[in-house]
């Protein structure tokens, strides 16, 4: 009896350097959000600022106005 060859449809050592790709791009994609989100959380305010395109800072306090209402 003949065995069969079976041909695999991408070789493994592709296979392994695209695993190892995507690992490292999964890696890299955690590694990003984690610090993201450390930034994010690690000081809550209720008074929150941004930038403008002009580079003029600007400052919501909604939430202390409010804050105060109820007071």
């Amino acid at each position: 009896m003949k065995k069969k060859k079976s041909k695999l449809v991408i070789p493994v050592d592709v296979a392994v350097i695209v695993l190892l790709f995507l690992l490292s791009t999964m890696q890299g994609f955690i590694y990003h959000s984690t610090m993201l989100g450390s930034e994010a959380y690690s000081s809550p305010s209720i008074i929150l600022s941004g930038r403008r395109n002009d580079g003029s800072r600007y400052i919501i306090d909604d939430f202390r106005e409010a804050y105060y209402w109820i007071k």
